[in-house]
């Protein structure tokens, strides 16, 4: 064999020993990058990255409240869906000072006195009011008109913080927010509550205030249909890569995901996580999951029902 070959052959030999699963060192396989998330995972973040509510990036045209068989009859009769009753809605007006709250002032006018809960995505508020005696199983979408101002009202500073934006996302002046009440459509409070347990728990709900900022309200549509098609689809597939046993979501972790909206690569549990209104009974387990998907069913008769009020007129900020 020529000289020249042998020092090659040689040189591939110790090549392919460098270079191969085993290090010869070590005994044990070279690190390798972690794998890219495949398609699917990359559609399952962006659909929560879109869903994520956080203490500045809380806009949101369209809010759902899940109904009881009562209730609904109720709306389909007339009755505004901002002015349902809760079981629990005292716990707004209790947080609110008695005093020095211009606020509070506002939000007690008769024109809003609405106290109705409500979330910008469906499956994130499936499992609230557990201590319901109806079951809540009929979903209605609720439109807000176009001139309206959503408010953020968070308990757990003192004194409390308050923001406003427009249901499209525009920052709105605080103090000009101030000034026109009647065009706040709904509250978005932040606040700790306790369970039937005596477990504290931190909570973030849509509480909708103004009957007249309410542009429509439909149960029973296509799109009502399609939406939870594809919560559940896409939930499923999220079940996949979830434990089967998780740890409760701590409050540093939630105020962590809560506070703005998630970068691009944050951790699924993170982008999961700041889409919820309380972590207290959505931890993120397979089991937990396949659960919430089989309640994701709208049980409605077709409804529709669409406001006659004039719009108002609209402040600088909306342009």
């Amino acid at each position: 064999m020529r000289p020249a070959v042998l020092v090659l052959l040689v040189f591939s030999a110790g090549c392919a020993c460098d270079g191969g699963a085993d290090s010869p060192d070590t005994g044990r396989p070279a690190p390798s990058a972690p794998a890219p998330p495949d398609a699917q995972q990359l559609v399952l973040r962006e659909w929560l990255r879109a869903q994520a509510i956080s203490d500045t990036h809380f806009a949101a045209p369209t809010l759902y409240v899940w109904l009881t068989q009562s209730e609904m009859d109720r709306v389909r009769a007339g009755e505004s869906i901002a002015t349902l009753p809760e079981p629990d809605a005292a716990s707004l007006n209790e947080s609110f000072p008695l005093e020095d709250c211009a606020v509070c002032d506002r939000l007690g006018e008769p024109s809003r006195a609405g106290r109705r809960r409500a979330w910008p995505s469906p499956w994130a508020s499936r499992l609230s009011w557990p201590d319901a005696d109806e079951a809540r199983d009929h979903l209605a979408r609720v439109e807000l008109r176009a001139e309206a101002l959503l408010i953020v009202y968070d308990e757990r500073t003192t004194p409390p913080t308050f923001r406003a934006s427009t249901e499209r996302g525009v920052t709105a002046p605080w103090s000009e927010a101030l000034s026109v009440p009647d065009l706040w459509a709904a509250l978005l409070f932040v606040h700790a509550r306790t369970l039937a347990d005596g477990t504290e728990v931190l909570s973030r709900e849509y509480v909708l205030v103004s009957p007249s900022m309410i542009a429509s309200v439909t149960m029973g549509s296509s799109e009502i249909a399609n939406e939870l098609r594809t919560e559940r689809l896409r939930l499923t597939r999220l079940a996949r890569d979830a434990p089967d046993r998780a740890e409760p979501w701590t409050t540093r972790a939630l105020e962590t995901a809560w506070a703005s909206l998630p970068e691009t690569g944050a951790p699924l549990t993170q982008l999961y996580a700041s889409v919820l209104t309380t972590g207290a009974g959505y931890p993120m387990t397979r089991g937990a999951i396949a659960s919430l998907v089989a309640l994701l069913d709208d049980r409605s008769d077709a409804f529709e029902w669409h406001t006659d009020v004039p719009s108002e007129p609209r402040p600088q900020f909306f342009q």
